[in-house]
């Protein structure tokens, strides 16, 4: 493998053929790192119900829960 400069760029050659300029390869892989880290996460929709069949009893527990989206909240006075 040889190094190589082309108008001010580097390259790594191998086998007689140019490769990705070293730069373009960590662009590429710091943009595939920024959009996994910047897309959302699955939500998932809580329901809040002190009464009856919910996934929380307080609406304080599915607020803390991050994965919760929407909340859902059903009528009534919850204590």
């Amino acid at each position: 493998m040889e190094n190589l400069y082309v108008n001010n760029k580097f390259y790594q050659t191998s086998n007689a053929s140019l490769s990705r300029p070293l730069g373009a390869t960590f662009s590429i892989n710091l943009l595939f790192v920024l959009v996994m880290v910047a897309t959302p996460a699955h939500a998932t929709p809580c329901t809040v119900d002190n009464l009856g069949p919910a996934d929380y009893s307080t609406i304080q527990a599915a607020i803390d829960d991050v994965s919760c989206d929407p909340v859902t909240i059903a009528a009534g006075n919850l204590c």
